[in-house]
């Protein structure tokens, strides 16, 4: 006979009761007995992969207690899959975050990592990868803790002293304490880079590259900024060192290293005349 006796049917999923996802009671519906190849499993592991994914936790009846100690399910705990070691990111209901260990025991252990969550095999893979932003991944050790000491620096309290991206200013910030000059704190999800060469070109590739790479570090380029308004060229440097630098917060604007390259631009524009009135106070308008 085709038809598998009920109690040679083994674990079958369950979709009616909350508290139950795969058992093996021997009392499956006749459509699952009609049909074993798509719900036989010899294991609930199995089962529970193939229907629970997103609750294989759960499905596989893993309890913990307070030291972190695994009680497997309990009908068959020898089918119930070995932890594997690796690493992966659990989410608490209060917003926070970690690392933590597919294995039994005190922290970092965690128990078993859901089926949709990526592991990793080491907890700085980990912390590279989801957690960097909330502290230095060198100053923890393979086991996932702090070997900070209690004068940390500015580094060492949480910051990855990486740059990240300012949209609103065309410039790169560092992740540092942000009583420091050119620090701030680096708002999550946002990428950070190790430089503020590799910030400028990557995150904010649309800017003038070297208008960024000069603010960030809280300078001027003094370069020359063509002011068509005034057919004349403009010096990006300190307002406060007087005539002729010029306030300037243009982020995509080309910034020349001469009065001559710039006044190039203004083709129409005698070259010398552009050049002297760049070079003093504007009285000539050209237009």
């Amino acid at each position: 006979e085709d038809f598998l006796l009920e109690s040679e049917v083994g674990y079958y999923p369950v979709w009616d009761d909350e508290e139950s996802y795969c058992v093996n009671d021997g009392n499956p519906p006749p459509y699952m007995v009609a049909w074993p190849e798509q719900y036989q499993y010899n294991t609930i592991a199995d089962c529970c992969w193939q229907h629970f994914q997103w609750v294989l936790r759960e499905c596989m009846g893993d309890v913990y207690g307070m030291e972190g100690q695994m009680t497997p399910f309990s009908l068959c705990p020898e089918d119930t899959p070995r932890l594997s070691g690796r690493w992966y990111v659990e989410y608490y209901d209060e917003g926070d975050f970690e690392c933590v260990r597919e294995c039994e025991g005190p922290k970092p252990c965690n128990g078993r990592a859901s089926s949709y969550k990526e592991t990793y095999p080491s907890f700085h893979i980990c912390c590279d990868h989801h957690t960097w932003w909330k502290h230095d991944c060198a100053t923890y050790d393979e086991n996932g803790q702090s070997t900070e000491t209690l004068n940390q620096t500015s580094k060492s309290v949480g910051r990855s002293n990486k740059y990240f991206a300012d949209y609103a200013t065309g410039r790169c910030f560092q992740d540092c304490d942000p009583a420091l000059d050119g620090c701030a704190l680096v708002p999550p999800p946002v990428n950070v880079y190790p430089t503020i060469e590799v910030c400028c070109s990557t995150g904010l590739s649309w800017v003038e590259d070297s208008y960024c790479t000069s603010r960030s570090n809280n300078k001027y380029t003094n370069g020359w900024v063509v002011d068509f308004t005034n057919e004349k060229c403009i010096q990006d440097c300190d307002p406060a060192a007087g005539y002729p630098c010029s306030e300037h917060n243009k982020h995509d604007v080309k910034i020349y290293s001469t009065t001559d390259e710039c006044c190039q631009r203004l083709g129409w524009v005698d070259r010398d005349l552009c050049i002297s009135d760049s070079s003093g106070p504007n009285i000539f308008n050209h237009r």
